[in-house]
């Protein structure tokens, strides 16, 4: 008896595992992900259907795409791009212009781009600066040189005279010429050496995989404010899924398949129940990360408060495990947009300085900026330097791209 009872609490407690895996594989995956989970579930598991709340009972799950994976490619870019850029022609510009990357991320037949004349020259400019900006690091060089210089203007400790060597002495690096560069200028050997040991650091090109299937950013929450301006966070009804077992009667005399049925209906239940948590708990975290960043939806996203994870672990006692996998590859909309649910997290320092303060600073300063000559990036860079912070000129890009506010051409008024 006590070897049974023994037998019986393993296998509970085996059951109890598998179930806590299978709750946390669904919470953690991506909307695009766990529609293909779910779509295979459905064909391994007889009898069971899952398909789209807001769709008649013929729609199932094969309108959305499955999720590439987390390689960088043209269509992660172009999403990226996607959500923050609202001018439809320099979206198309940017578009077209990553369309025309090749394989390590570079343009290196811009020229022949321009005398194309499908955009006006002006246009791809301003959409080849926009990739440069807000894209990795390097991405849209034209030649190795412009490659490397992206991604100094993007680092920290940069050794000095960096930008100079790579300018004019490149070709004698490559061939490994340093006497040349030490006898032609007043950069001693110890400052080259310097220079080259940062410069070996740097990435010698962007593996920019061209292979994965496209891949749609599908929001599953939205955040508004009610008319009180209070925050009203729902899950967005045309994103949620409901399941279906619809098995046949069986006769009684039939144990064999009543108890085969029997044993599926058990697993689409179980799939529906954890399907079911990973929405509570994303409502629920979803929830407080919004009234803690009430101050975001107030101002059109250019107000961002310091807010960890951790906050968010103590306020709906989740371990804090839980809150990142909650939070991963899922998205909110918005009335001006739509976001990754990691943007209202900001604990990241400069000086000791929360990343929320950084943007309210930048805020600051493109708000008091002369409109008829509005600033430039590394203006601004300049500006944040007397408050004691030393950020590059493409994270204030990346901050200001945050906190939606154009760049220093479309603020021109």
């Amino acid at each position: 008896m006590a070897k049974q009872k023994q037998r019986i609490s393993i296998t509970q407690k085996q059951s109890i595992n598998e179930n806590q895996i299978k709750d946390l594989s669904i919470l953690s995956t991506s909307f695009g992900n766990l529609v293909s989970q779910l779509s295979k579930a459905s064909d391994e598991i007889p009898y069971l259907t899952v398909k789209n709340k807001e769709f008649n009972n013929e729609q199932t799950l094969d309108w959305i795409p499955n999720q590439s994976s987390n390689n960088l490619n043209k269509a992660k870019l172009i999403n990226e791009f996607s959500l923050q850029i609202k001018n439809p022609l320099l979206l198309d510009a940017i578009i077209y212009l990553i369309q025309n990357l090749n394989e390590h991320g570079f343009i290196s037949d811009y020229k022949q781009l321009l005398g194309q004349n499908q955009y006006p020259p002006s246009l791809l400019n301003i959409a080849l600066k926009d990739i440069q900006k807000n894209g990795p690091a390097g991405i849209g060089a034209r030649n190795v040189k412009e490659f490397l210089t992206l991604q100094i203007e993007d680092a920290n400790n940069v050794p000095a005279h960096t930008l100079f060597v790579i300018n004019n002495y490149l070709e004698d690096i490559a061939n490994r010429n340093f006497q040349r560069i030490t006898k032609n200028t007043h950069i001693s050997n110890i400052e080259l050496k310097h220079i080259l040991s940062f410069i070996q650091k740097l990435k010698p090109s962007i593996d920019l995989d061209d292979n994965e299937p496209s891949a749609f950013i599908i929001p599953e929450v939205y955040i508004s404010l009610t008319n009180s301006n209070q925050i009203q966070v729902s899950l967005i009804n045309e994103n949620q899924l409901e399941f279906e077992f619809d098995a046949p009667q069986m006769s009684t005399n039939d144990s064999e398949m009543a108890k085969f049925i029997s044993s599926q209906r058990h697993k689409a239940k179980s799939l529906e129940r954890s399907y079911h948590r990973r929405e509570e708990t994303l409502l629920l975290i979803s929830n407080v990360i919004a009234k803690k960043q009430a101050q975001f939806f107030k101002t059109n996203g250019k107000k961002l408060n310091t807010l960890t994870k951790q906050e968010v672990a103590n306020e709906t006692k989740f371990n804090i495990s839980t809150i990142s996998r909650t939070t991963k590859d899922k998205y909110f909309q918005c009335e001006f947009g739509v976001f990754p649910l990691s943007r209202l997290f900001s604990s990241r320092s400069v000086n000791n300085l929360s990343q929320g303060s950084i943007l309210n600073s930048i805020s600051e300063i493109i708000e008091s900026e002369d409109k008829t000559h509005p600033l430039s990036d590394q203006k601004i860079v300049n500006k944040l330097k007397t408050q004691k912070i030393d950020i590059s000129r493409r994270t204030v890009a990346k901050y200001r791209k945050k906190l939606s506010i154009p760049n220093q051409f479309k603020r021109i008024q």
